[in-house]
């Protein structure tokens, strides 16, 4: 079981664009360190992922889960 705890409230410049329904999962997953945000400090819910984005990320899941 990966067990994510809130460390810091996650404070992307977009996070009111952020749903409802997804804001938990961001912070967690942000605070988890898989995902980051974009260089300018956004979130941007509403883009699409890149192939280079998604690769991150199953990374970053990766290793998290092998701790």
């Amino acid at each position: 079981n990966l067990s994510l705890t809130k460390t810091r409230e996650v404070a992307f410049d977009d996070n009111d664009k952020i749903s409802d329904y997804a804001s938990l999962a961001v912070e967690e997953f942000a605070n988890a360190g898989i995902i980051n945000g974009m260089e300018d400090n956004s979130f941007s819910p509403k883009s699409n992922l890149t192939r280079s984005q998604t690769a991150v990320i199953l990374n970053n899941i990766i290793r998290t889960l092998s701790l």
